[in-house]
């Protein structure tokens, strides 16, 4: 019997959506995606009813299809093929006969492609989908769901009439790696972080004034531009000190002879208010010249650090949050990802999906797991720590192979 042949746990289900009529039990032979998307309820209320319709009038499989929005390609996947309830997503032809290929050569290792390569398709693009088929099957990450982190880098990263969305990152492509993709999406994520706390206003408390000492000049950094080329000098960790600039807990120093960079003083608050010298370190943390040291030393001790901690404008976590917020705004509306998918996704959300990604490992098998994901309290860098019910998960979280809505509008 072909309803055996699904891999699809709720085989009852299947059972008595085929008893309703002849024609309904042909079509889990003649065109089983199919079958299976309306005997799960995939799409909207209406397309189920005007197919069921069609069906029923014993029309050509392309209307009924072309009703539902799903490529003829999909008739040739099989029923062993469809593990999980598919997400509503757009899928071309070429993209489709692409994911049914993938899965039919790799359906020993990969059961559940076409689930994913809907899932992803949904998350950015088909381009997206079939890709993340591939990475499924490659077992270079167990789960799914913090993907979606990848995807809002894809998105990103490819908005042509807003390049300055990308962050200067170099755009997803379908050829990437797996890890490439994750580099990259950490990136833009680092970037993007920096700009959403600095923007185009500079934090106005410098603490040390500029000096110049034995041709050496060391300079407070205060706007984004500053930050992000003493980043790219430095090659380091700077790239995560955003939050305690932002929040008023560090200040950063850029010393320089000439035009070259030859490191950065981080001055911080001590537990009595006063300021001190944390570190001066160069390039790579490499240790600097000793008349730099010097020079830093005297600068230090003329300046004579005033005492208590300074007051000025200092941005806060949830104004990153909320900068991000607009980003991710743009996003759902973008690919189609209603509030009711993915709600109350904040930056920190973003990183932990990244993390979740690092972290996951090879799955056991060559299946992806959908089950709910205990969440780390915090993956900000740096910043305030935050409990898991601090970030509400997302609707949906415990299966993103499901809607939340009937309709999966």
């Amino acid at each position: 019997m072909t309803i055996d042949r699904f891999s699809y746990r709720q085989k009852k289900r299947l059972a008595k959506f085929a008893a309703r009529s002849e024609r309904i039990a042909q079509l889990a032979t003649s065109f089983p995606l199919l079958f299976f998307a309306l005997a799960t309820r995939y799409g909207t209320e209406g397309q189920r009813r005007r197919a069921l319709e069609l069906v029923e009038q014993g029309r050509r499989l392309g209307e009924v299809a072309a009703v539902m929005q799903l490529p003829m390609a999909l008739r040739h996947a099989e029923p062993e093929m469809l593990t999980e309830k598919l997400v509503r997503a757009q899928l071309t032809e070429k993209a489709a006969a692409r994911l049914v290929s993938f899965a039919k050569a790799h359906q020993a290792s990969h059961g559940n492609a076409i689930s994913v390569g809907f899932y992803g398709s949904r998350l950015y693009c088909d381009a997206f989908g079939v890709w993340l088929a591939h990475v499924c099957v490659s077992e270079w990450a167990r789960l799914l769901g913090p993907m979606r982190a990848i995807a809002i880098y894809a998105w990103a990263t490819n908005q042509k009439d807003d390049p300055g969305l990308g962050m200067g990152v170099e755009p997803w492509n379908p050829d990437l790696s797996p890890q490439t993709a994750y580099d990259r999406a950490r990136e833009w994520g680092d970037r993007l972080e920096r700009r959403c706390y600095f923007g185009e206003v500079p934090l106005e408390d410098h603490w040390m004034r500029t000096g110049s000492y034995g041709g050496y000049v060391i300079e407070p950094l205060l706007t984004y531009a500053a930050f992000e080329a003493e980043i790219k000098a430095m090659q380091n960790c700077l790239k995560h000190y955003a939050p305690r600039l932002a929040n008023g807990n560090v200040r950063l120093y850029s010393v320089r002879r000439g035009a070259d960079k030859i490191g950065t003083v981080e001055v911080v608050i001590d537990p009595n208010g006063s300021l001190w010298r944390s570190h001066f370190l160069g390039p790579r943390n490499a240790p600097v010249p000793d008349d730099a040291l010097k020079a830093v030393q005297t600068w230090w001790l003329e300046h004579k650090p005033w005492v208590g901690k300074p007051h000025g404008r200092h941005k806060t976590a949830e104004r990153a949050d909320s900068a991000f917020a607009q980003i991710a705004d743009r996003y759902l509306k973008a690919c189609g990802n209603s509030p009711e998918v993915w709600s109350h996704y904040t930056f920190d959300s973003y990183l932990i999906d990244l993390e979740l990604v690092e972290r996951s490992g090879p799955a056991p098998t060559g299946y992806f797991q959908f089950e709910p994901v205990r969440r780390p309290a915090s993956a900000r860098k740096g910043g305030p720590e935050r409990s898991a019910a601090g970030v509400p998960p997302a609707a949906g979280d415990n299966n993103p192979m499901q809607s939340t809505s009937e309709d999966q509008s």
